[in-house]
């Protein structure tokens, strides 16, 4: 016992509170590692937990060592435990390799624990309620009349003519190939009732039973690949109705009005007249490619800035509405390609790739250093004007402090108003510069008003992929508990808040 483990304990102590029927196995080869004297120790030790039930002593493995051949001493030992333990023990022997008498201890175990909860119920004190409510009836003879099974006498006169057989069911059970292969042997066979199978006579089918559904079946691929055509089953005023072509209508009018007889073969003569044309416009194509005054280098030149143009009227027709990150202006339109000399769009990689397309840049490239350096230029005369206006304010206000008959202020009133007045220049200067002079339309390369409102139609679809809303990753703080249903007194009685 005290080499055992948890579970195997808390499964022998649960016998104590099963009803159930108990093996024991014994290994009388001794194979598992213990031996018959430990073996019968161990059933000692754990027999109180028998007590009131039907214990059963199987004597396992017969096949490695056999019962008459065991030792006389062992033998003794085993019948003398199994008289000790009560009437309710029994000893059988089995073997799980060969499976000789695994059914006999088994039907042995579940008699035995059948008859003691039939005992136990009959013994107890609500069986005389329940053999009160049982009535047996054993039915008898009313008279001498032999009443036989009434049988139709369609399948009498079938009988009689050799058409009806023994069917037999084949319900709950899925249709295969040995089905209809037993069926056709069925069919070949003679054809036995049940009073001529009584009587010893057999009939011989006049002619061949009709094909059914599974026939046809089997016939034309199986289930799955075979369907039944219903239109058999259609009830129609008119029975050659059922199998006509049922019109389909396009367009209101009929398919089959527009079909020709011979509408393969035209199809056949547009397909080829198709490839003939076709050939001839490759060959057009061909010769006024061999016309064109174009060197390689040149129609190079051409195909590629075709192919920009494509690109960027697909970039304009491309939807507002992308699901992509907004890049920068600065970075945008470049190439993603670090190592590449032309990715950053300067006015050098300007000059290479326009080179390459066989177009003169200078001039425009010459043209926006210009506006590059006069915007430059811009700004700073902007600054010192604003440094001069201010030199002449502060000396003004100079003036003014040293006024004493003007304005008698402390010297801290002095140093605010000069301050204020300064950021009121700033100010003044700042908005100065930020707002542009309006432009004409025509001025702007725009035609109208109407083309005024569509260009900041389009320009606030371009911007409203910058202006994005939240996602998923912006964090909500949402109020858990509202403040106003939450205050108040919360007492026994009427709350402040239902």
């Amino acid at each position: 016992m005290p080499e055992r483990n948890t579970i195997e304990m808390q499964a022998i102590t649960a016998l104590a509170h099963l009803t159930c029927s108990v093996l024991y196995f014994m290994d009388i080869s001794e194979q598992c590692g213990y031996t018959i004297e430990q073996q019968c120790s161990l059933f000692r030790s754990i027999q109180p937990l028998f007590a009131n039930k039907q214990l059963v002593v199987v004597i396992n493995k017969i096949d490695a060592q056999q019962w008459e051949t065991l030792d006389a001493e062992h033998r003794t030992m085993i019948e003398k435990l199994v008289e000790e333990s009560g009437p309710n023990t029994s000893m059988l022997k089995m073997s799980n390799a060969t499976e000789e008498g695994v059914s006999a201890v088994k039907n042995h175990a579940c008699e035995k624990l059948l008859a003691s909860r039939v005992d136990s119920r009959v013994s107890s004190n609500k069986v005389d309620s329940v053999m009160n409510r049982l009535q047996v009836v054993y039915p008898q003879a009313r008279d001498g009349v032999t009443r036989e099974a009434y049988i139709p006498e369609s399948v009498k006169l079938e009988r009689e003519a050799g058409k009806a057989k023994t069917k037999k069911s084949r319900v709950g059970y899925a249709p295969t190939v040995n089905d209809s292969d037993s069926e056709a042997e069925d069919d070949a066979l003679p054809i036995e009732s049940d009073d001529e199978a009584m009587d010893g006579n057999v009939v011989t089918p006049s002619q061949p039973s009709k094909k059914t559904a599974r026939d046809l079946m089997w016939e034309n691929g199986g289930p799955g690949v075979w369907a039944p055509d219903y239109r058999e089953q259609y009830d129609l005023a008119d029975p050659e109705w059922r199998f006509d072509a049922i019109p389909q209508i396009l367009d209101g009018k009929n398919v089959a009005d527009f079909v020709d007889p011979d509408i393969d073969e035209k199809l056949r003569l547009l397909e080829e007249e198709e490839e003939k044309l076709q050939e001839e416009w490759d060959a057009a194509a061909m010769s006024r490619e061999d016309d064109d005054d174009l060197n390689e280098t040149e129609r190079a030149a051409v195909d590629e800035i075709r192919h920009r143009i494509k690109a960027k009227k697909e970039f304009r027709e491309r939807p507002g509405g992308r699901n992509r990150p907004a890049l920068p202006r600065a970075i945008r339109g470049r190439q993603k390609d670090v190592h590449d000399k032309d990715a950053k769009l300067n006015a050098d990689a300007i000059g290479r790739r326009m080179e390459k397309v066989g177009v003169d840049a200078s001039a425009m490239l010459e043209r926006g250093r210009k506006r590059e350096r006069d915007s430059a230029r811009g700004r700073r005369r902007g600054d010192v004007e604003m440094d001069d206006a201010e030199d002449r304010r502060g000396g003004d206000e100079d003036a003014e402090m040293e006024d004493g008959n003007v304005r008698s202020r402390s010297k801290g009133a002095v140093k605010r108003a000069r301050k204020e007045k300064k950021e009121s220049a700033k100010r003044e200067a700042s908005l100065a510069r930020s707002h542009s002079r309006p432009r004409d339309p025509s001025a702007a390369g725009l035609r109208d008003s109407e083309m005024v409102k569509d260009a900041a139609k389009v320009e606030r679809k371009g911007q409203r992929k910058w202006f994005g809303g939240s996602g998923e990753g912006d964090q909500r703080k949402a109020v858990h508990l509202v403040k106003w249903m939450n205050t108040g007194k919360k007492r026994n009685g009427t709350h402040y808040c239902r």
